[in-house]
């Protein structure tokens, strides 16, 4: 019984931990979409863009990880 309680909980901060990252992804697109939306008349300022495409590779990483893991 202890182990299926140890296991649902590691499953559970598996998913928090997951959810988390997903998230962080996410915003991460969403604020290179911004940066290429028309409505900055059409500046983009690449090194910010480069940080946002940095920091999304880096959580696809870790979110592969958490799959590959689990």
């Amino acid at each position: 019984m202890n182990k299926i309680s140890d296991k649902a909980t590691i499953g559970k901060n598996v998913k928090i931990q997951f959810e988390t990252i997903f998230n962080d992804l996410v915003n991460q697109l969403n604020f290179i979409e911004e940066a290429h939306n028309s409505y900055n008349n059409g500046y983009i300022d690449p090194r910010q863009n480069r940080e946002n495409v940095i920091r999304m590779i880096d959580c696809r990483k870790k979110l592969n990880k958490l799959l590959n893991n689990a």
